[in-house]
């Protein structure tokens, strides 16, 4: 490797020593052809040292042909495997980066603190329908779900007064279920804001306010979060499937269609 080097760095340097051979029959190549036949002489490692070696070199030449001082070949030699060691140790942290993430993939869905259930609520319009439909789903601290709702809201309300009747019907849910210190969370920001800022006005959406508060109150639900849309799938997809039911519906945990069962697989190993 040092004498392929030491032949790019001068050619007419070490006329004894052993060089990289021209491709036969053609001693003239361009760098292309030369680079291509290098890669199918060199294994993958030995190609990538010397790319790497022979770049460096070429600076250092670089800078000798523009009136910068020369540095011995042993010195850009020298330089280069530091810059390789350097490029192997990125290439290495890369790799077990990558077998972390494999190993322990990121959850999309973030799990409640220790002894608390967590309830996913949301809210879906059907523009075409002119009403909403409202879903949740209530998971343990391993993410495995112990209960799923579904309802049809027809009437026309704002957007935050049906994500504020998605909380309120899915509390309801979890005192009549007998379920206890549940965190309950919703990708609505306005409607976390509603129920935790005390209001004067007497609107629909405001006594919605109101009658959460109390509920939580009453019904030890220990709080509502605000979390990010992309956490809230499995909610957001219970809600758009109960368009299609007249009725409302209640899963409980042995009931789960395989669809829901993979959306929750899905939903912590992204």
């Amino acid at each position: 490797m040092t004498f392929a080097l030491k032949s790019l760095c001068n050619p007419n340097e070490g006329s004894g020593s052993p060089t990289v051979a021209s491709p036969q029959g053609n001693s003239q190549a361009n760098t292309l052809e030369l680079c291509l036949w290098l890669k199918d002489q060199f294994s993958k490692t030995e190609f990538e040292e010397f790319a790497i070696h022979t770049c460096a070199v070429w600076k250092e030449k670089q800078k000798y042909l523009h009136g910068d001082k020369e540095k011995p070949l042993a010195n850009n030699v020298s330089w280069s495997y530091a810059i390789l060691s350097d490029f192997k140790k990125a290439r290495t942290k890369e790799k077990i980066e990558d077998a972390s993430k494999k190993s322990n993939p990121e959850r999309i869905w973030n799990p409640p603190r220790l002894r608390t259930l967590k309830l996913n609520v949301d809210a879906a319009v059907d523009d075409n329908r002119h009403h909403f439909s409202i879903g949740g789903a209530l998971r343990d601290k391993q993410g495995r779900p112990l209960l799923a709702f579904g309802k049809q809201i027809n009437q026309p309300i704002s957007v935050v007064h049906g994500e504020l009747l998605a909380i309120r019907e899915c509390i309801i849910l979890m005192h009549d279920k007998g379920f206890t210190d549940v965190q309950v969370a919703t990708d609505s920001l306005l409607a976390v804001q509603t129920v935790t800022t005390t209001r004067d006005d007497i609107g629909y959406t405001s006594l919605c306010a109101t009658d959460i508060r109390e509920r939580m109150s009453e019904y030890e639900i220990s709080e509502l979060i605000h979390v990010r849309r992309t956490t809230n799938n499995v909610a957001h997809s219970i809600a758009r499937f109960a368009f299609d039911f007249p009725s409302p519906f209640v899963w409980l945990n042995g009931d789960f269609s395989p669809w829901l069962l993979k959306l929750v697989m899905d939903d912590l190993n992204k």
